[in-house]
C-alpha cells in the first residue's frame, strides 16, 4: 500500500505529472462547466453542482440556537455561490451535544433557526440571482456527547476498543430499548421543526461512530436493537 503524501497541485498538468509518476490512470476534463448545470431531483431543482458540506461551526448560543458567527458564516457561504448548503449536524438533545456550540433545534429556538434559513436564501437571492436548496443534518453524539462541554458519553453496547479509549468502566450503562424508541419519535418531531424553519431536506447523520452508527453496530446488545444486523 502507497504511503500518505503531502501534495500542493495547481493545475491541470501537474495533476497529469503525479498520475504518470504514480501509475493510475482515471478520467481527467478540463471543461468544468457541468459544474454550472442546474440539477433536478423528484423534491427539488439545485442550481448548479456546488455543495457546502456539513461542518460544525461550534458557534451556537447556549439553547442551541445560531448565534452571531453562525448567521455569518451561512450568510457568507450563499454568497459564494452554492446551489446546494448542507447545514450543519443539529442535535435532537441537548445532551445528545457533541460540544456546548452545537446547533440544538426544539421547540423553544426554532424561529430562530427559521431566520437564519431565509437569512441564507435571502443571500443567495442577492448575490447569485438563484434559489438555494438547504439540508439540516440531524444528530445524536452518543458516545462522543459533550453538553456544557462536559464528556457524557451515551453509548448503544459495550465495546472492548472504544470503550477504554473514553476510559468507561465495566459497569458504564447502555442506553435503554425505551431511549431508543423515544429517540425515534424525536427524530421524527425534530424533522417536522426543521420543515417548520424552512429547510427543504433533512438528512440523519449515521457514521463516525456516533450513536445512530453505533447502534447499526450493536450485535452483542441484548434486545431488539441488538442482534443479526
Amino acid at each position: 500500500m502507497a504511503k500518505h503524501e503531502k501534495f500542493n497541485i495547481k493545475d491541470l498538468d501537474q495533476l497529469k505529472g503525479e498520475m504518470k509518476r504514480l501509475g493510475v490512470d482515471f478520467p481527467l476534463d478540463s471543461d468544468f462547466s457541468v459544474l454550472g448545470e442546474k440539477l433536478s431531483t423528484r423534491a427539488c431543482e439545485i442550481p448548479n453542482r456546488f455543495v457546502v458540506h456539513p461542518m460544525e461551526g461550534f458557534d451556537s448560543e447556549p439553547d442551541g440556537s445560531p448565534g452571531e458567527l453562525s448567521f455569518r458564516r451561512y450568510k457568507r457561504y450563499a454568497e459564494g455561490g452554492s446551489g446546494l448548503i448542507w447545514f450543519e449536524a443539529t442535535a435532537v438533545y441537548d445532551e445528545a451535544r457533541s460540544n456546548a456550540g452545537q446547533f440544538y433545534l426544539h421547540d423553544g429556538n426554532v424561529e430562530n433557526f427559521a431566520r437564519l434559513v431565509e437569512g441564507t436564501r435571502k443571500a443567495a437571492r442577492e448575490a447569485r440571482g438563484h434559489e438555494i436548496v438547504c439540508i439540516l443534518q440531524m444528530t445524536h453524539s452518543g458516545r462522543y456527547s459533550k453538553p456544557g462541554g462536559k464528556a457524557a458519553p451515551m453509548i448503544a453496547h459495550r465495546s472492548p476498543i472504544l470503550d477504554p479509549r473514553h476510559n468507561l468502566p465495566e459497569d458504564y450503562p447502555v442506553l435503554t430499548d425505551e431511549y431508543l424508541d423515544r429517540l425515534s419519535n424525536d427524530f421524527v418531531a425534530m424533522a417536522r421543526l426543521a420543515a417548520e424553519a424552512g429547510f427543504d431536506v433533512i438528512d440523519l447523520k449515521i457514521c463516525l461512530r456516533y450513536l445512530l452508527s453505533e447502534i447499526l453496530a450493536s450485535h452483542t446488545r441484548a434486545g431488539k436493537y441488538g442482534g443479526c444486523y
